[in-house]
């Protein structure tokens, strides 16, 4: 009998969008699917079941081969962490001595953006990257169900000691699947009388790497019977029993306040014998009023109020924040909560596009963590009131916030003895690049980001504790030396020597000579004093190393050696100090190294498997899932850093002898790669992956396997992306409602050579919400006015069961001036020279019925000095509540685009196109490759799996196994070294075939007739 397995509804709906086989349609290969991650067979019932018969067989922890028997050995990965939660530093010295030293702040929010996957590695660079780790000890991962958080964004919490729940069991219905049914399943109990379920929880816990369980029991009062109290407080007793002692379980529920009664359902009534962590509830949206007293009860039955939270809604931040550091509530967590999908950070930030979204995201946060002035020793007053969360004209949102560093102390984990290393990536990029070179297009993958500063940002006069504003740090995506972002140094005015303070540490050197590795740039040609010298601060002393000149603008790497810094010494600080700097100084700094003589061998790299995610005639996006030889032996889960592992290097290459390129870094052991680009047609892609040791200077062999192309003529040409990709975000809330109602139904020009008259007969009718129009040209001449028209689908209940249509949403229009295939995001009418943003419509968080009621005009005149040529007009539309995704490059939030063409005509001279300042040329070829990039082992290829429908047999070319899912997932055939079956084994319909060969996985979707 074949084992049954199901794909999820969501999955199978985004893979049925493919063309069958013989279909005209597609726009990749018919057997590549870009739907990435299956999760229907990790739902947390599912995988306590699993854990529950491991206990019923003698054995705590799955093994490989019970993996591969559940079907989740690949996608496990990418919801496991095996980065250790570090411990933080005490803060007895924290920077303002006025907090209270053990309070702590829990951000009870999305990791990402959107339900279920947002956070998930993915090609969308312009994504939620929360960083405020320094500030976090607990984080609510709230969009994702029980157990499916993703392993990314805990390495992320781990690496800066934060602890991070597994997802969120609700009981209104809103995500995590029948939560209802979760108060019985827990119930359960064996033969003997005790619980089933509380063992498989902390083992698939700890399995998983995670640190516990958030629940929301708004809508039941379940949690005050006697069972699920005594359930709860099993679970901590186990947990202790095991060393585990981090694991936490959080309540939500209808309660502001903590008494006597309810401690002893919602708490515990001594530190032996705790059920949970508590967030209080709000009181009217602001925190609760009784702090002191629920802090009082906490301490009277646990000893102190460390796991109680004072929630608060950030829809604003108008709130109560002068009652914090009341008598007695002074002594209680905070916790921000916000929203269901996304962060209300996220969600309130906007850019005119992609880029310049990142940047104001990094500097929303600063505000909202260390205060208005992005600098702890330097914030605005406390106050009630006027803490917008939004720009005001040229102010930017929460520029008055006195900062959640005014209550909470910062905190590091940067301990232990050396290494210390960062790139200062944040966990994306708009491209790849290693060592200033761009090796690869659009990523976001958590995984990847740095240890993050530990103020951000402690701007001082040199060696003084004086806040400065001479100088601006800011974390940047606009280069990177190696990943996708780097530190930016700005002048702001002149002044003498200027400190930027960015990480408190607790590092000895162990072995040998210390030396630092910096790299930094310019962007000036020419010898350039760079002004910068490395701060370390030791044993209570300031260090300081000149870093010298550029010779370029491009990057360069330094290597200082700190001789007068020994063995056992502790380094406590470290920075950078800006020399003189005035308002033109600028300096990129991309890598921070401080390293002795230590080495440490890693763990080899072993069973890698790739699926191919999309492929083109000259591109290719993948999904790779590995371990490593290393046996876990009783242990839960094997910890990187017990492998002497920090992290893995994926790497590329276009043939057996072809140059190496390392595309992407991860301290999982799985990863996204996206967008591949090849160098020609020709090429024989190689996906490589090798450790690095925690020295950061060893590495395992690389495992090389190839990946065979399907074939040419079955392959579409990669799309032009010029201008960018713009797309729906299918894992916001409401994607479904945009992709039927929600489109530009008439568009027209006015005062062309040749106008434009569009009109749509339906929606868009693809996952992308984007259309293709630019078959609709409008040519125009340099200094000519345009008039355009523009009605959306007005939509009714009668019709479509629903009026939610481009009424409700804000849109803006682009046209590219300049001819380099980009659209500046300025308005025009605030800066002709550069603008290229040429209507606005629509309104915040408000309706405007016009917009689908009637043809709607807005006029702009084409600039004298437009470049004459071929351009395109763009037209977004974002849902009006989360105007963030209102770019003109990446995903918007339930809306809709359209692109139209353009010719410009004119024999006026045409403005010059935005400069690049990236490094050009291709880059270097990572260090230590055993052999070089030749004489490499490599898997053995054949050609690409594949299936086809003829003469009434389903026939497998180059396929070892192979599963046959229907439309709604179910599994109705597995085989193994399949040649054909008859057709008439299937009813009509459309089918999903999941083919595997030579570690090799494709998806082809076929039709039965």
């Amino acid at each position: 009998m074949n084992k049954k397995i199901t794909l999820n509804a969501w999955l199978i709906a985004a893979m049925m969008t493919m063309a069958p086989v013989g279909a005209h349609a597609q726009t990749y290969s018919s057997t590549s699917s870009t739907q990435v991650y299956d999760l229907s067979k990790l739902s947390d019932q599912t995988l306590l079941d699993h854990f529950a018969q491991l206990i019923d067989q003698g054995k705590k922890y799955p093994t490989d081969a019970d993996l591969e028997a559940w079907g989740i050995k690949d996608e496990v990965e990418f919801i496991r962490s095996h980065v250790k939660k570090r411990a933080i530093e005490s803060r007895a010295d924290r920077l303002l001595p006025g907090t209270y030293e053990n309070r702590n702040l829990f951000m009870n929010i999305p990791g990402g953006a959107g339900k279920n996957l947002g956070g998930y590695p993915s090609n969308t660079f312009a994504n939620d990257n929360f960083s405020m780790w320094n500030y976090t000890n607990l984080f609510g991962a709230w969009n994702y169900g029980l157990f499916q958080a993703p392993g990314s964004w805990a390495d992320a919490a781990h690496r800066n000691g934060t602890s991070i729940f597994a997802g969120i069991k609700f009981f209104d219905h809103t995500t995590g699947g029948a939560a209802n049914s979760w108060a019985s399943f827990i119930m359960t109990r064996n033969s003997d009388g005790s619980f089933r379920y509380t063992h498989p929880i902390i083992n698939c816990m700890r399995f998983l790497g995670f640190d516990g369980i958030n629940y929301n029991w708004e809508s039941t009062n379940k949690y005050q019977d006697a069972d699920n109290i005594a359930f709860h407080k099993e679970l901590y007793k186990i947990a202790k029993a095991e060393g585990f002692n981090d694991f936490k379980i959080m309540y939500y529920t209808t309660s502001s306040r903590l008494t006597s009664y309810n401690s002893s359902y919602m708490w515990g009534q001594d530190k032996d014998n705790r059920i949970c962590e508590v967030m209080l509830n709000y009181d009217n949206s602001d925190f609760s009023w009784s702090m002191g007293e629920s802090v009082k009860e906490a301490e009277r039955t646990m000893g102190s109020a460390d796991g109680l939270y004072a929630g608060v809604w950030i829809v604003s931040m108008d709130r109560r924040w002068n009652s914090l550091n009341n008598q007695d509530a002074n002594r209680c967590g905070i916790c921000l909560w916000g929203e269901h999908a996304e962060s209300r950070f996220w969600s309130y930030n906007t850019g005119g596009d992609a880029m310049s979204r990142m940047s104001n995201y990094q500097e929303y946060l600063e505000r909202a963590f260390s205060g208005g002035n992005r600098n702890p020793l330097s914030r605005p007053a406390i106050s009630n009131r006027g803490n917008n969360v939004e720009a005001q004209g040229g102010t930017p949102p929460l520029r008055t916030f006195a900062g959640l560093a005014s209550w909470i102390p910062e905190r590091t984990a940067i301990s232990g003895n050396l290494p210390f290393a960062t790139h200062f990536n944040m966990g994306n990029g708009e491209r790849y690049n290693y060592k200033g070179k761009k090796t690869a297009g659009s990523w976001y993958n958590m995984s990847s980001q740095d240890i993050v500063p530990t103020y951000r940002w402690l701007v001082v006069d040199a060696g003084t504790e004086t806040a400065s504003t001479a100088v601006q740090p800011s974390l940047t995506n606009e280069d990177a030396y190696t990943g996708g972002a780097c530190l930016s140094l700005k002048g702001v005015s002149n002044a003498s020597a200027t400190d930027v303070v960015l990480y408190k540490t607790n590092l000895t050197p162990s072995k040998g000579k210390v030396v630092a590795k910096l790299a930094i740039k310019t962007g000036k040609e020419g010898t350039t004093d760079s002004k910068l010298s490395l701060i370390v601060r030791v044993n209570g002393a300031w260090k300081v190393y000149p870093v010298g000149n550029t010779d370029n603008s491009n990057w360069t790497e330094k290597s200082i050696e700190l001789s007068d810094i020994t063995a056992g010494q502790k380094i406590e600080r470290i920075g950078l100090r800006v020399n003189n700097p005035d308002a033109d100084y600028k300096v990129l700094v991309g890598k921070l190294e401080i390293n002795d003589d230590v080495t440490a061998t890693p763990a080899n790299v072993k069973g890698l498997t790739v699926q191919v995610k999309e492929e083109t005639k000259n591109s290719l996006s993948v999904k790779a899932v590995w371990g490593i030889d290393k046996d876990p032996g009783d242990n839960p889960t094997i910890y990187n850093d017990d492998a002497n592992i920090d992290h893995f290097e994926i790497l590329y290459k276009n043939g057996p002898d072809g140059a190496v390129s390392e595309v992407g870094r991860t301290s999982q052991w799985a990863t996204l790669i996206p967008n591949i680009q090849f160098t020609d047609v020709n090429d024989r892609p190689f996906i490589g992956v090798r450790s690095v040791g925690t020295d950061l200077k060893t590495y395992s062999k690389t495992v090389w396997i190839e990946v065979p192309r399907a074939q040419q003529s079955d392959l579409p040409n990669a799309k032009e992306e010029g201008y960018g990709t713009v797309e729906l975000d299918n894992a916001a809330a409401g994607a479904d409602v945009a992709k039927r109602i929600r489109y530009v139904q008439k568009f027209q020009t006015v005062g062309g050579t040749q106008d434009i008259n569009y009109t749509a007969n339906g929606p868009a009718g693809n996952e992308t919400n984007y259309v293709d129009a630019t078959d609709h040209e409008l040519i125009v001449a340099q200094g000519t006015t345009i008039k355009v028209k523009i009605q959306g689908y007005e939509a009714t209940q009668g019709r479509d069961q629903s009026h939610d249509d481009l009424r409700y949403c804000m849109g803006k229009a682009w046209m590219d001036f300049d001819g380099d295939k980009q659209f500046n995001p300025e308005n025009l009418s605030e800066n002709p020279n550069e603008g290229e943003c040429v209507v606005f419509f629509g309104k915040v968080r408000s309706g405007v019925p016009a917009q689908v009621q009637q043809l709607n005009e807005y006029e702009f005149t084409i600039p004298e000095d437009a470049k004459p040529g071929k351009s395109r007009l763009r037209l977004v539309f974002c849902d009006a509540w989360f105007q963030g995704g209102l770019t003109p490059t990446g995903k918007f939030n339930k809306g809709f685009a359209i692109d139209f063409g353009v010719t410009i005509t004119g024999t006026h001279a045409a403005r010059g196109g935005k400069a690049d300042t990236h490094d050009k040329g291709t880059a270097e070829q990572p260090e230590m490759l055993e052999g070089g990039s030749t004489n490499i082992q490599t898997a053995n290829a054949s050609a690409a799996s594949s299936v086809v429908v003829t003469d009434g047999k389903v026939v497998f070319n180059n396929v070892e196994r192979a599963w046959v899912f229907s439309a709604d997932g179910q599994t109705i055939k597995s085989m193994v070294q399949p040649k054909t079956f008859n057709t008439n084994e299937l009813v009509p319909g459309v089918y999903l075939v999941k083919m595997l060969n030579k570690n090799i996985i494709r998806t082809q979707k076929i039709a039965i007739k």
